[in-house]
C-alpha cells in the first residue's frame, strides 16, 4: 500500500525548476516583488496538491496558474481600493455635511438665492433667470460662481487632509448636499406667521370729521409755495453736488478684474521661471501655486516664462509672458479661474457679461481699455486675460489652448 501511495509522487514534475518563470511572469503582472513572490508561493502550493493536465506542458500549466492567481489578487486589490475610497468619500460627506450650515451662512445672500433655487427648490436656469430677472447664460454663470464660494467656504472649514477630497465631488453630490442641508437644518415656517391680511387691515376711509379740520385750515398762497419749493430744491441740489463730490473723493478702487489686470500689465511682472516650455512652464506653476493649467500655445509668439504675481493683497495668480515676434512686444497673460473667484469675493469680479460670453470656450471677449487692449478667453475653468498694446483681435486668431 505504502509503494502505491508513492508512486503518483515519484511521477510528479519538479515544479522548482519553473519558479524563475514563474516569477518573471507574477512581476511582469504587478510590478511589484514582494506581490509577485507572494503570488509564486499560492501558485505552488496549488500546483502541489493537483496533478498537471496533459494537454500542454507543465511550464505552461504554472504560468496559467501564475497569471490566474494575479488576476484574483488584482480584482482584490481593486475591490479593497475601491471600498476604500468609498470609506473616504462618506466620512468626507459626513464632515461636509457638519459644515454645510456654517459655509452657507457665510455666503452673501445673492450667492444663497441661487443655490436654493437651483440646489433646493430644483427649479431650471430659465426659471431662475425669470424669478432674479436676469438670462439664461447669466444665471448659468452666477450659479457656477455661487458653488465655487461655497466649495472654498467649505474648503476652510475642513482639515487640511480632506480638502483634496471636496475638490474631486461631483457637482452633483454637492447639490445634493445642499438639498439635504436644506431639509434638515434651515428653519421652518413659523406657525404664527400671518398668511392672510388680519381683520379690518384696510385703511381707514378719512372721517367728515378730518375734512372738515382740513378745510379749516388757513390757506396758503400759490407764490409762497412756489418760493419755498424753489429754496427747497436749490438746497437739495447744493447737498446732492456735495455729496457726489465727497463721494468721488472716497470713491473704492475699481475691482473690476478688466481694470485691475490693466493696472498690474503697467509694470509686468518680472519673469520668475525663464522657460520657451510650456510643460516646464505648467510644472513650474503646478508646484509654486497648486495650480494645474494648459499653457496656450501662440502662433508667431513664443513663450519667454511663467511667474508668480500678487493681484490683489494675499493672492498669487500665474502670469506667463509670450514675445510676439511681429510687434517684437511682450505679452503678459494672466491667468484666473473660478474656485480663485469665488474665495476673494467681491474684492475681484469679472463682469457678468463678460463671462457669459466665455461661457463657451472656444470664444474670445475684447475689451478697448484706451492705450492698450485686454482679450478673455477661458479653457476648462482657467480664465486667461492677455493685455496688449494693440491688435487682440488678430492676436485671437494665433491662440491656442489645446496641449
Amino acid at each position: 500500500m505504502l509503494l502505491a501511495a508513492q508512486t503518483p509522487n515519484e511521477r510528479r514534475p519538479d515544479l522548482s525548476a519553473y519558479a524563475d518563470n514563474a516569477f518573471a511572469l507574477a512581476h511582469a503582472l504587478t510590478l511589484d516583488a514582494s506581490a509577485a513572490s507572494r503570488i509564486v508561493e499560492k501558485v505552488f502550493e496549488r500546483a502541489h496538491s493537483r496533478q498537471p493536465p496533459t494537454d500542454i506542458s507543465v511550464r505552461e500549466w504554472v504560468l496559467t496558474l501564475v497569471r490566474d492567481e494575479a488576476g484574483l489578487q488584482s480584482r482584490d486589490n481593486a475591490n479593497m481600493q475601491a471600498g476604500a475610497a468609498d470609506l473616504d468619500r462618506t466620512i468626507i460627506m459626513r464632515r461636509i455635511r457638519r459644515l454645510m450650515t456654517e459655509a452657507f451662512a457665510s455666503l452673501d445672500a445673492d450667492d444663497r438665492a441661487i443655490l436654493v433655487l437651483t440646489d433646493v427648490e430644483r427649479l431650471d436656469y430659465r426659471s431662475v433667470g425669470q424669478i432674479i430677472g436676469t438670462d439664461l447664460e447669466s444665471v448659468k454663470v452666477l450659479h457656477r460662481l455661487a458653488e465655487s464660494r461655497l466649495r472654498a467656504a467649505i474648503s476652510r472649514r475642513l482639515p487640511e487632509g480632506d480638502r483634496e477630497g471636496l475638490q474631486h465631488l461631483s457637482a452633483a453630490v454637492l447639490r445634493d448636499a445642499v438639498a439635504e442641508m436644506a431639509a434638515h437644518d434651515l428653519p421652518s415656517l413659523p406657525p404664527t406667521t400671518r398668511l392672510q391680511p388680519a381683520a379690518g387691515s384696510a385703511k381707514p376711509e378719512h372721517s367728515g370729521a378730518s375734512t372738515r379740520a382740513r378745510r379749516k385750515a388757513p390757506a396758503v398762497s400759490t407764490a409762497a409755495l412756489r418760493n419755498v419749493g424753489i429754496g427747497f430744491l436749490v438746497i437739495f441740489f447744493a447737498g446732492l453736488f456735495a455729496y457726489g463730490a465727497v463721494r468721488m473723493l472716497e470713491r473704492p478702487p475699481d475691482v473690476g478684474t478688466i481694470s485691475v489686470t490693466v493696472r498690474a500689465a503697467e509694470e509686468p511682472p518680472r519673469i520668475m521661471y525663464p522657460t520657451d516650455d510650456r510643460g516646464r512652464a505648467a510644472e513650474y506653476i503646478a508646484s509654486e501655486l497648486d495650480w494645474r493649467l494648459t499653457v496656450p500655445r501662440i502662433e508667431g509668439a513664443s513663450l519667454q516664462g511663467a511667474s508668480r504675481h500678487e493681484i490683489i493683497p494675499d493672492t498669487f495668480i500665474p502670469v506667463l509672458t509670450y514675445h510676439d515676434e511681429a510687434t517684437n512686444e511682450l505679452i503678459p497673460v494672466f491667468v484666473y479661474d473660478y474656485a480663485l473667484l469665488g474665495r476673494v469675493g467681491d474684492r475681484l469680479r469679472f463682469e457678468a457679461e463678460t463671462l457669459r460670453q466665455i461661457e463657451d470656450e472656444n470664444h474670445f471677449e475684447l475689451h478697448d481699455m484706451g492705450s492698450k487692449q485686454v482679450l478673455v478667453w477661458r479653457n476648462r475653468d482657467d480664465i486667461f486675460v492677455a493685455v496688449t498694446r494693440g491688435g487682440a483681435e488678430a492676436l485671437q486668431d494665433r491662440i491656442y489652448v489645446a496641449p
